[in-house]
């Protein structure tokens, strides 16, 4: 634990001391007190141990942590503690991480920012964190030993955003990396995650059970039984090896698993999700199947071993399961799946669905803390996971919800607003402006999949940015916007993360003025009033205008940032232009190329996306309708098939164009950190806010 001291905060690293100490009937435990002139910090394992280090911080230096990029190490005082406090955490797993937020950014990570996140995730109390990175080395490693030609392995294995839905069998091959280096790297990565997280007496969760094996495998062993997995979401359909050909399957996974224990560390957890997100039908006894056919391999290679699986993935759970854990990832399934048959089950805590750069999260159920319901009726809900796809939006929801993972009472969520003002803000005088931000975007029933106009794909029938999302709003954007008035004419001294909160605030509510303003401009441009439509058309990308120079006032909320993290792997040239393809695509077309059915997945409304790619997309849809303003009947944009109720996304020539655009600007865009925290974030606000107060409360 003194390194862990050491690398979080160093100044005060000689204040601290360690002691082991017993469990409380099987559960965690950690006490604080001071001692000698010493803080004392008690705890059964070292997770426990962090969790006292994170609570002293808390109680004493005001420390409240919002995401995994954190820095604490200004900290210089340690004062002793005044008074003993202890506590149990009955969940007895706590999980974090999900394959969306791999994908998204953390697969891209080097050992250094790894480092920070496990720190943070010790300090939460998470205990089974999911540990995938590495495991597509591990399977290049694999395969290369089975005398497959290198650049058939290497085309077989997806890209840094694409391997994780690899691993769930949805497509292979995708934007695949092809470079040797580059595995190596990732296993070394992997392996310093593992051995880092089992030093803190973390039990990291590996893979388990590969589905993909690529379509030569036959020509190296001609006996097996190769079938085609459903085709997903447009993607080719991948191959896998058939439950009926039990030795091939068993030697495949065999290897890989001894393989991959081999090079990134022994564990004793391993997850396996078959078939997400796919059409079922005709698969249901495959998946049944090789569920089985999976614990059976893994008794022979891990006597210890437990199995991992998304309750979405298993859609029948009929009897209880050997060594089985079901991941209820968002909290849904429990009800109505009865408790999973009996079946060990964590209880997820799902938040910033792909990233998504909107303010949402129903913060007064979260507060109630899910799992005393669930606990209650289900004594198999064995834990917790906090399952963010990513941590760097909605820090309110997020902490909260970090909060809860190991609670097992009720937070008074005024007391925790006041709290967390006083620690993110230094004082406690915005406490109850939290509270009215509260009663707005994170009321009872904000929903997670709230939709932007920004980020939507322009046609002139949108209905959804993304699958399955909806413009509908908890809150009046007039009253969003009074409240970052009113926020902004506080005199009490503003600090950095104020002026990022708040900055996020206004950003959201000038993207929600967006959607009326496209209403407004098609119905102008069909009922062709030519001043009007040109008005509202200019006021719309105005407004995206000024979004994306309110984002440049801070760093972390501009492409650049978060660009460069996911690249930290790429030491050539070509290695970072991979990565950053990979990111990018993910980002928005997402793929496949010219026939994507889930473009605009993971929107983000990030500086210099918002100038150089959603802004140019509406650009060109706004001339494309002024090309047709005398004849409107002819603009042709809406496609004859939809998916997901929205238009395909190579259809008309409208969508033809967008497509031509998008290429282009993912193959030739060059990340530049011009005009990043050039400007004062407040001054800016206050420019934007008297520019277009009247617009949106017209609208």
């Amino acid at each position: 634990m003194n390194n862990f001291v050491l690398r979080n905060t160093p100044k005060i690293a000689d204040a601290f001391e360690f002691r082991t100490c017993a469990d409380d009937n099987g559960c965690d435990t950690y006490s604080v007190f001071g001692e000698n002139k010493k803080v004392v910090i008690c705890g059964n394992n070292k997770v426990a141990m962090a969790m006292g280090y994170y609570r002293y911080l808390h109680d004493y230096c005001n420390v409240l942590l919002t995401d995994g990029n954190f820095d604490i190490s200004y900290i210089k005082y340690a004062p002793i503690p005044e008074k003993q406090v202890s506590f149990t955490v009955k969940q007895k797993i706590r999980m974090a991480m999900t394959n969306e937020r791999f994908a998204a950014e953390a697969d891209g990570w080097g050992f250094d920012r790894w480092e920070k996140e496990i720190d943070f995730m010790a300090m939460q109390g998470v205990n089974t964190p999911l540990a995938l990175v590495g495991s597509d080395g591990v399977l290049f490693k694999m395969l290369t030993d089975m005398r497959i030609k290198e650049e058939t392995v290497s085309a077989f294995i997806s890209g840094s955003s694409y391997w994780y839905k690899q691993l769930t069998g949805n497509l292979f091959g995708y934007l695949p990396i092809n470079h040797a280096d580059y595995f190596n790297k990732k296993i070394a990565v992997g392996k310093m995650i593992t051995e880092r997280e089992k030093e803190l007496d973390m039990s990291p969760v590996h893979q388990g059970l590969l589905l993909t094996v690529p379509f030569s495998f036959r020509r190296h062993y001609p006996k097996t039984d190769l079938i085609k997995l459903p085709a997903w979401n447009a993607f080719p359909p991948a191959m896998t090896i058939s439950s009926d050909d039990f030795g091939y399957l068993r030697i495949f996974n065999k290897t890989f698993l001894e393989t991959q224990r081999e090079l990134l560390g022994e564990v004793h957890n391993y997850i396996f999700d078959p078939l997400t997100d796919v059409d079922y039908k005709g698969y249901l006894t495959f998946i049944e199947e090789i569920g089985d056919d999976f614990l059976e391999i893994l008794e022979e290679v891990d006597s210890e071993g437990k199995w991992f699986v998304r309750s979405k993935s298993i859609p029948t759970v009929k009897e209880k399961m050997a060594n089985t854990i079901i991941i209820d990832e968002d909290g849904t399934d429990y009800e109505s799946r009865d408790g999973f048959a009996g079946n060990d089950f964590v209880l997820g805590l799902r938040g910033n669905l792909y990233g998504r750069t909107v303010l949402c999260g129903d913060m007064e159920t979260m507060s109630e803390n899910p799992y005393i319901a669930c606990k209650e009726k289900y004594e198999n809900a064995v834990g917790t996971g906090l399952f963010f796809d990513s941590d760097s939006e909605n820090p309110y929801f997020y902490a909260l919800s970090a909060k809860v993972l190991t609670l097992s009472e009720k937070v008074n969520l005024d007391d925790f607003l006041t709290d967390f003002s006083k620690c993110r803000y230094g004082t406690d005088a915005f406490a109850d402006d939290l509270k009215k931000l509260v009663e707005l975007c994170y009321c009872k029933g904000s929903a997670l999949n709230q939709a932007s106009a920004l980020c939507a794909r322009p046609c002139t029938q949108i209905k959804h940015t993304a699958p399955f999302d909806t413009f509908q709003r908890p809150y009046d954007n007039k009253d969003l916007l009074a409240f970052v008035k009113n926020s902004l004419a506080s005199d009490t001294k503003k600090n950095d993360n104020y002026r990022k909160d708040m900055s996020s605030v206004l950003r959201q509510v000038m993207s929600n003025a967006l959607f009326p303003l496209y209403e407004q401009a098609t119905k102008c441009f069909f009922n062709q009033m030519i001043a009007e439509f040109e008005q509202t058309s200019n006021a719309f990308l105005e407004i995206c205008e000024d979004i994306d120079r309110l984002l440049r006032t801070v760093p972390e909320n501009n492409l650049y940032y978060h660009l460069d993290a996911a690249r930290q792997l790429g030491d050539t040239k070509e290695l970072r232009q991979n990565l950053e393809i990979n990111f990018l695509m993910y980002h928005t077309m997402f793929g496949p190329i010219k026939n994507s059915k889930i473009y605009d997945t993971s929107w983000r409304e990030w500086g210099g996306m918002v100038g150089h790619f959603y802004t140019n997309r509406w650009y060109k849809y706004f001339r494309m309708m002024a090309a047709y303003f005398s004849k409107p009947k002819k603009f042709k944009d809406i496609s004859k098939h939809w998916y997901y109720e929205r238009n395909a996304y190579n259809g008309e020539l409208l969508g033809k164009r967008l497509e031509f655009f998008e290429t282009e600007w993912i193959r030739d865009y060059v990340p530049r950190p011009a005009g990043i925290g050039e400007e004062d974030t407040i001054a800016v606000m206050n420019d934007i806010i008297s520019k277009y107060e009247s617009i949106i409360n017209e609208f």
